[in-house]
């Protein structure tokens, strides 16, 4: 089954533009089966010829070699003798030696070219082959499913609900306009809070997602850390053992949601500081992790104090730590939740760096801060059900003090908004967002 995915739609307007695009995420999130999908739009939409379509893929060692030791002449090969664009698509680009400076010499010099990147590593695209390819290339990150594509895959009897729902919720981001909305307890909770916990539990790795069979699932995730991305972090690490690695893995799993003590974890990896630095760098870059920092209005601060760790895929952390239970079986359902709200709004708003959390030196928190358009809006994520708009202590503290114009409370099952000290709060179902 494919499933459409999201990114699509942003895509789909740069694929009659000059610039070369590149698609970066983790492996197995779906990169592949993306491009099948751009070269079906490309056929059917854009009525371009299958001739002047090429997926390349270069985990294939002999078109690598090809590649690298003749770049121009791989290209032109690829070319018919008509004056339409050629759309190359080359797979896992970051196998390239010299990728960057190769990717410039094409474009400088090939016209009537075309070119879709993927990589699974945003150190080796990013930092090997943006330096060349400044202005000429633009980046998309496609993510394992988020909860929609997971409602397709699984249940798209759903799909028309949600989507009229999350326009809804997405407008309360978006929406400089602050108007009440209605108090009332969303009718499809239950069944939307069942699909959003099996999603909470097992992620979204498409493989897992679209198998209905426990043990299968557990075995894909399994594998998917072993023989894919530990390969990958090994390789960038030049690491002999992953006997460090995979402690340092298993620790951050345990501490989803919480500020990072670095020294706690140097003793649980048996790390030296400086390779822990490096270690969590290499997490980062390969999309296993990622770090939400501290809002500041002095920045060099926030950028000073320790950051909150996420994953990128909650099965592929509950893999790390066994843990595959239902939420009534857990004491950590609330960092599963809000793990997952980190991951849809920084999707949402494509800029991980523009979402914090704030926290006061006696602990008073908000869960996320975005600044948007000028403005701070914060979140606070409560997975409990509700009945009436109760707002949370630490939210009206932030509202005291920075006197946001609007604010939000991702709940159980709850729409309806309250106003507090000329602050709009709405409230919202979580599976929604």
């Amino acid at each position: 089954m494919l499933v459409q995915r999201d990114l699509l739609a942003q895509i789909y307007p740069y694929l009659e533009r000059k610039e070369y695009l590149a698609i970066i995420g983790p492996r197995q999130a779906g990169k592949t089966t993306l491009l099948v999908m751009i070269e079906d739009y490309l056929k059917k939409k854009l009525d371009v010829s299958s001739d002047a379509i090429h997926t390349i893929t270069f985990e294939d060692l002999a078109l690598r070699t090809a590649f690298e030791s003749d770049p121009i002449h791989f290209i032109n090969s690829l070319r018919d003798n008509s004056n339409t664009v050629t759309y190359v698509m080359l797979d896992e680009y970051q196998y390239v030696k010299d990728g960057g400076q190769k990717l410039k010499f094409i474009y400088d010099t090939v016209p009537g070219v075309k070119m879709i990147l993927t990589g699974s590593s945003s150190l080796e695209l990013q930092w090997q082959v943006g330096k060349y390819m400044v202005g000429r290339l633009l980046y998309f990150y496609l993510f394992p499913f988020n909860f929609h594509e997971f409602l397709v895959a699984r249940d798209s009897t759903w799909q028309k609900l949600y989507q009229a729902h999350h326009q809804k919720l997405l407008s309360l981001l978006q929406d400089n306009n602050v108007n009440k909305i209605s108090n009332e307890i969303d009718s499809s909770y239950q069944k939307f809070n069942q699909l959003f916990e099996t999603y909470c539990i097992f992620g979204g790795y498409p493989a897992v997602a679209l198998e209905s069979n426990r043990v299968i699932k557990e075995r894909l995730l399994r594998d998917i850390y072993n023989a894919f991305l530990l390969r990958d972090i090994k390789d960038l690490l030049s690491l002999a053992t992953d006997r460090e690695l995979l402690r340092l893995s298993q620790f951050l799993s345990t501490q989803i949601g919480n500020i990072v003590v670095y020294q706690n974890l140097s003793t649980a990896s048996g790390l030296s500081f400086n390779r822990l630095k490096q270690h969590l760098h290499i997490l980062e870059e390969t999309f296993i992790i990622s770090f939400l920092r501290p809002y500041f209005r002095n920045k060099q601060k926030e950028l000073s104090k320790n950051p909150k760790v996420y994953f990128v895929d909650l099965g592929l952390r509950n893999s790390l730590i066994n843990n595959f239970n239902e939420f009534i079986q857990r004491p950590d359902e609330g960092q599963l939740v809000e793990n997952t709200v980190w991951r849809h709004l920084a999707e949402f708003f494509d800029m991980p760096g523009g979402i914090h959390f704030w926290r006061t030196k006696s602990g008073v928190e908000v869960d996320f801060l975005v600044e948007h358009q000028g403005e701070l809006f914060p979140i606070e994520v409560k997975y409990t059900r509700m009945k009436d708009p109760r707002l949370p202590r630490h939210l009206k503290r932030f509202i005291d003090n920075y006197s946001p114009r609007k604010a939000l409370v991702l709940n159980h099952n709850f729409w309806g908004s309250s106003e507090y000290n000329g602050c709009m709060v709405y409230f919202a179902p979580v599976y929604y967002l």
